[in-house]
């Protein structure tokens, strides 16, 4: 995949969300472990994830999508702001990542990713441990 190519499929409707933020909590509900966390609930990502033989998964945040509620991952996720602004909510701190920003996010810490407009593009790259 070329440079135009990329950005033709990053700004194509593959990557619109199409759900509502009660879509996505039912979806985490019936798919993953929930626990109490901070009076709301935290979902844990299991360590099941199919990499396909690889350490690592790349994959694109969708466009105007709700929130993603609070979770953790098992895996160390690196978010990258390709484009727009994203906010992402570590524990009990916001942070705002602007264009071309990354955050290291590290197994097992609980965040959740606040909804992102049509202009937002998010970069996830998961990698196993093993990786490291």
């Amino acid at each position: 995949m070329n440079y135009q190519e990329l950005e033709a499929y990053l700004y194509s409707n593959h990557t619109v969300s199409t759900v509502d933020e009660n879509t996505v909590f039912q979806h985490f509900i019936l798919n993953h472990d929930i626990v109490p966390y901070n009076n709301e609930y935290l979902t844990i990502l299991g360590s099941d994830r199919d990499f396909h033989g690889v350490n690592h998964i790349i994959s694109v945040h969708e466009r105007n999508c709700p929130k993603i509620p609070m979770h953790i991952y098992h895996y160390i996720k690196i978010n990258y702001v390709y484009h727009g602004n994203i906010t992402i909510q570590l524990e009990d701190k916001k942070i705002a990542l602007n264009k071309g920003d990354l955050i290291i996010i590290d197994k097992h810490v609980p965040h959740e990713i606040l909804p992102t407009s049509m202009d937002d593009i998010l970069i996830n790259i998961i990698l196993k441990v093993e990786f490291f």
